[in-house]
């Protein structure tokens, strides 16, 4: 195989996106591009509050807009909430081909406000979850863990008293038993 390294550009909107499966393994420069939230690595390499400069009022550094040299080795998830869209730079990204997930649901599943439970209401696994209606509260039993706990909703908009919501959150892990409560929002959830 080539192993050459390659230059990439990724832009991630709110989700997990893990390397090797999402986007290439690599050593990368990230940069806040658009709105604001919080980046997590699942190696500890980040947990930052990350936002373009014009979040930062009233002089405080409340969000770094770019880290460097961030190694995000195989298998290492990151997790973006609150709006936040990031673009990726790397010059040495592993130019192996990306491991797509390996799971066999198919069906699209809609859920309006209630309380649910994967492998009762609808089939456990990986989901890009999309708000279709409303603004509300989403959050999964295991939101440390690969799941949500966010607010949704069909716009992008600094919602009352929510702060900011998101239409669009990907990759969202939902095992056996996993609960997951809906609140005042129309959910798509998209293997």
């Amino acid at each position: 195989g080539d192993s050459t390294p390659s230059t990439v550009d990724f832009r991630l909107t709110s989700g997990h996106h893990t390397a090797g499966v999402d986007f290439p393994a690599g050593t990368y420069d990230l940069t806040a591009i658009e709105w604001c939230g919080r980046v997590v690595s699942s190696n500890g390499a980040v947990d930052t509050a990350m936002g373009v400069p014009e979040y930062n009022t009233d002089g405080q550094d409340l969000y770094t807009q770019s880290l460097e040299d961030v190694s995000l080795k195989k298998g290492t998830v990151l997790s973006l909430s609150g709006g936040v869209i990031l673009r990726l730079h790397s010059d040495d990204a592993d130019s192996s081909p990306l491991q797509p997930r390996e799971q066999d649901i198919t069906e699209d599943v809609t859920l309006s406000a209630g309380l649910y439970t994967a492998g009762v209401d609808f089939p456990a696994g990986v989901y890009d979850f999309t708000a279709t209606d409303g603004v509300g509260n989403v959050e999964s039993s295991n939101s440390h863990s690969g799941g949500i706990s966010d607010v949704m909703g069909t716009t992008w908009r600094i919602a009352e008293g929510f702060g900011f919501c998101e239409q669009k959150y990907q990759n969202v892990e939902l095992p056996e038993g996993t609960t997951l409560s809906v609140s005042g929002v129309t959910l798509l959830l998209q293997p």
